[in-house]
């Protein structure tokens, strides 16, 4: 009981903390990989949690990793930016939570969202699935432009057919873990990847 205890007392630090440290960000480049994309992935990793009722100390494994995942973007900036991730979430954790193997769990998690996508275990198939969430509902095309506004700004301007033809591989290749968001994303995944297939034909 004194664990679930301390654990809800510093999940409820590492939010305060982490939402600070992205609203102090003064890096003005990143329009996808922002504080509510991270509190959206939280939203889903509950959700998935839920759903599977995932005990609480696995629950504060993979929400601990859900706040973290993309805190390497502040950092280093896309690439490798999971493993900067993880490490700053030892960093932190390291002299907060006694327990070595959840640290490792929730590293694992992080680590876990670098594409490809190959989780080992049900935590790390949450957090995968949900933080890709967005290709299986309405809000694919919105998130999609964030992540091409955010990407130019790093790479330069991106005409449409190689931009959608990028979307149309992410949403070919990829597969939703959880049985869950298979289940209740697939269809609109499939509605998107037809969507954007169809916008490319026009262009072409």
């Amino acid at each position: 009981m004194k664990i679930v205890m301390a654990t809800r007392k510093l999940l409820t630090e590492i939010q305060c903390i982490i939402v600070s440290l992205y609203e102090s960000f003064e890096d003005q480049t990143l329009f996808f990989h922002t504080v509510n994309h991270v509190l959206q992935v939280v939203t889903h990793v509950q959700e998935l949690c839920a759903y599977y009722q995932i005990s609480e100390a696995d629950t504060f494994v993979v929400s601990t990793a859900a706040w973290f995942h993309d805190l390497g973007y502040l950092t280093v900036g896309a690439a490798g930016h999971e493993y900067k991730s993880a490490e700053l979430a030892g960093k932190y954790l390291s002299e907060r939570l006694p327990d070595a193997d959840m640290l490792m769990q929730i590293q694992q998690c992080i680590l876990a969202t670098i594409l490809p996508q190959r989780p080992q275990t049900l935590l790390e198939q949450i957090i995968c699935d949900a933080d890709l969430y967005h290709l299986g509902t309405e809000d694919f095309f919105y998130r999609d432009g964030l992540m091409r506004k955010e990407t130019e700004l790093r790479v330069g301007k991106i005409d449409d057919k190689k931009w959608l033809t990028g979307s149309i591989d992410l949403l070919e290749s990829h597969k939703f873990h959880t049985k869950y968001c298979q289940q209740n994303l697939g269809k609109k995944k499939q509605w998107n990847l037809d969507t954007s297939k169809a916008m490319l034909q026009k262009i072409e």
